[in-house]
């Protein structure tokens, strides 16, 4: 991991570079001089519930119901799939859209070298794992949790934070900072 005083002389030489015209920058030193600044700052994030993601994930619950009240199954068996269905509704509209359950992550902190400090009850640390989804209407984290032995979700709609600390989220996440 590189200092933040090797990072501000990078930036300051790519900074005095950039006004010689006969010398265009290189992308990579560019790539690499955004990353060491970005690394130097810790990213911290707080998390509010997400309204569309109640009604998305509503919706789907909703339309899988209807669906299974449709086949042609014995009415014992609809009726405790409907009930699991809505069991399954009511929990993941409380942890992923309302985040009032125990587990629900309520707060992040993005470090470097992919580390993550995650708020549920207390502030545990996180390792990201690989598996990240990252578009400007959903961005899907997936982290290890040293305390825990498997991987946990983190599901976050543009709703749930401000514009810019999501874009940020977004480089950061694309950038592996």
């Amino acid at each position: 991991m590189l200092s933040f005083a090797v990072c501000y002389s990078r930036a300051e030489r790519f900074r005095l570079e950039l006004p010689s015209v006969a010398h265009r920058p290189n992308i990579n030193k560019l790539r690499e001089t955004i990353s060491c600044l970005m690394i130097s700052t810790p990213l911290s994030i707080s998390l509010k519930p997400s309204r569309t993601l109640m009604m998305i994930l509503l919706f789907a619950h909703a339309a899988s119901g209807i669906l299974l009240t449709i086949l042609p199954l014995p009415i014992w068996l609809k009726s405790a799939g409907v009930v699991l269905v809505l069991v399954a509704a009511w929990q993941y509209v409380r942890h992923y859209a309302l985040l009032n359950t125990k587990n629900a992550v309520r707060e992040l902190r993005m470090l470097p070298n992919a580390r993550l400090d995650i708020f549920r009850t207390d502030w545990q640390s996180a390792q990201l794992l690989g598996e990240q989804f990252i578009h400007p209407y959903l961005t899907i984290i997936r982290c290890r949790v040293e305390s825990r032995g498997w991987p946990i979700t983190i599901v976050i709609l543009p709703d749930m934070l401000d514009a810019e600390s999501f874009r940020t989220l977004r480089v950061r996440l694309k950038w592996r900072t």
